[in-house]
């Protein structure tokens, strides 16, 4: 997005059905007889995704904020066809009305990228949002 930013908040949920169709989607290399949650956990790995939990057939991961790591938009929507409802991703930035919070969340209607301005953070640092913007991408979650 060419802007410096840092990390604010994210999760990615993903069912574990579509651990092999996520790990070719993003070339990386598993043999099927592995533990295949094992392998995506190594590779989310690869892009500063940390694993949280695995909830039934459900694996939970965040986002760790890496100084030498941009995060990467692109990165983020390849993985969207993948992601169940109530994954996102937030980052910090600045924009034309001053810093902000960008979005992506993952709905039932696809990807709903966000901006918010930030309008004040209180003493316990909860930040009060206003929304600027959003836009809905649909995206083919029927893999």
């Amino acid at each position: 997005m060419g802007r410096d930013s840092f990390t604010y908040d994210s999760k990615i949920i993903i069912k574990t059905e579509k651990v092999a169709k996520l790990l070719t989607a993003l070339d990386y290399y598993f043999d099927e007889d592995d533990d295949l949650e094992q392998e995506l956990i190594a590779c989310l790995s690869d892009y500063d995704w940390q694993f949280v939990e695995q909830d039934l057939d459900l694996l939970e991961f965040k986002q760790v904020d890496q100084s030498d790591h941009n995060f990467d938009w692109e990165e983020f929507e390849q993985l969207v066809p993948f992601l169940e409802d109530g994954s996102y991703y937030e980052e910090t930035g600045d924009s034309d009305d001053g810093e902000a919070i960008y979005g992506g969340y993952i709905t039932s209607s696809g990807l709903l990228k966000k901006l918010f301005s930030i309008e004040n953070v209180d003493s316990d640092n909860e930040v009060q949002r206003k929304l600027i913007s959003e836009e809905l991408f649909n995206v083919d979650k029927c893999l």
